[in-house]
């Protein structure tokens, strides 16, 4: 018995020396832009650009973000046809252009206008643009040059597997030379730093599905600073509301059990955001998009909120 009290002592012990001090066994991050994201006050990012008075990826509505003050802004990237990278979020165009084809399936050309009515799945209702200006969904490398000048952080979520595609973001990238704005990843894909690496470049990227259930159970079951990041972001979901109105839990007893777990691990969670960005890893929550849900993710410590509604958060903060 002695030898599992011993034991359980030096595992707490070595636990709480490599939570104060990571940088024993791990090597801090050391970007620009990453720095400036854990430094400072709580910085707002439009997911998507946000949608509140632009349809969501447009060009007018990064434009719209960096003019209200966002710190950065979360885009999709997809590969059309001919090869073009455009910025999309869905697997077709149904719902932003009301064509049924993907963005694979048509050459740059043929895709069409944004519609005057956009549905929005994260609040299950339709942003009605009847005055802005008419454009279509943009090309990444249009985002690029627009804003090339700009200290602007990029967050490029690669919609799918292609390690081409990867590879495609990354020479515009290195053309534009925003190397120190951006982060890139594909979420389901856990090679993309062997392929930034492998085209002699350092762009950080966030945390794939396998490292968000790392930082998760690590945290719950106190073995994170054990856990060694590959990438360098945690971007994880924290839609508390929606969860709430959710159907993904029918059992009610079930949904508040999560909820009451959520609410209880929020005091800890500052707490390991306090540990990872002392690695020099930043944790952002998204998608918030109501005042209960700010409060929550604010509570925890986090250093950045993704949002469809970056001039309400930004107001809600003042």
């Amino acid at each position: 018995m002695s030898y599992w009290i011993v034991g359980l002592g030096i595992y707490i012990t070595g636990t709480v020396i490599l939570f104060i001090f990571p940088s024993l066994i791990h090597k801090k991050r050391d970007y620009k832009i990453l720095n400036k994201l854990i430094n400072g006050k709580l910085k707002i990012i439009s997911h998507r650009g946000g949608m509140e008075k632009y349809p969501e990826n447009s060009l007018s509505s990064f434009k719209n973000s960096v003019e209200i003050g966002c710190f950065g802004v979360e885009l999709d990237v997809h590969t059309t046809l001919d090869g073009k990278l455009i910025i999309c979020h869905d697997k077709n165009l149904k719902r932003i252009t009301n064509q049924v084809e993907s963005p694979e399936e048509l050459n740059y050309d043929q895709i069409k206008n944004y519609q005057k009515n956009i549905w929005d799945e994260n609040i299950q209702e339709y942003f009605h643009y009847e005055d802005y200006i008419i454009e279509k969904p943009p090309l990444f490398e249009d985002l690029l040059r627009n804003f090339k000048n700009n200290d602007l952080y990029i967050n490029i979520d690669i919609k799918s597997n292609k390690e081409s595609e990867m590879l495609e973001v990354i020479k515009l990238i290195h053309k534009y030379e925003i190397e120190n704005n951006v982060v890139i990843g594909f979420s389901l894909n856990s090679k993309a730093k062997e392929i930034i690496k492998n085209y002699k470049m350092d762009i950080p990227t966030f945390c794939n599905v396998k490292e968000l259930l790392l930082f998760v159970f690590g945290s719950i079951f106190l073995f994170l600073p054990f856990v060694s990041f590959k990438n360098d972001v945690v971007c994880i979901t924290g839609n508390f509301n929606s969860t709430k109105n959710s159907n993904a839990f029918k059992n009610s007893f079930l949904k508040k059990l999560l909820l009451k777990f959520t609410d209880l691990m929020s005091p800890l969670y500052k707490i390991f955001v306090w540990h990872m960005n002392r690695r020099g890893i930043p944790v952002v929550l998204w998608t918030l998009n109501c005042h209960d849900d700010w409060e929550k993710g604010i509570k925890r410590g986090v250093n950045g909120i993704m949002t469809d509604y970056p001039l309400k958060l930004i107001n809600y903060l003042d």
